[in-house]
């Protein structure tokens, strides 16, 4: 799969027996399958959260605000940002609206984590 942000390809990663999809030495954002975000965060609720420690390329300048190609579809399908934690001081998730998979920017995983 390409990094919808990047344009790297993706590296598999397996974290608490999920296969994660991450831009390593990229933009550092990370692919969910449908429910795969969910799976995570629920298996760290009496934990502190995972820490990926993905390598990121500080070259590489994201527009965090553009729309973003499903990785998992066909790469045309357009996410949908759906803002988690309030519009003034949350983020906002990219979803697809086909097979519900969800990707997180840098740094988006540690955000969730802490709430």
């Amino acid at each position: 799969m390409i990094c919808p942000a990047c344009q790297r390809a993706l590296v598999e990663l397996t974290v608490a027996g999920i296969t994660l999809d991450v831009c390593h030495g990229g933009c550092g954002g990370i692919w969910f399958d449908a429910k795969e975000l969910e799976r995570l965060t629920q298996s760290e609720e009496d934990g502190d959260g995972v820490a990926l420690n993905i390598p990121v390329d500080p070259t590489i300048k994201v527009e965090e605000s553009l729309p973003r190609k499903c990785p998992r579809c066909d790469g045309e399908t357009t996410m949908k940002q759906v803002n988690v934690g309030g519009d003034d001081d949350g983020v906002a998730i990219d979803v697809c609206r086909s097979c519900g998979g969800t990707w997180l920017d840098h740094g988006e995983l540690e955000w969730i984590q802490a709430q």
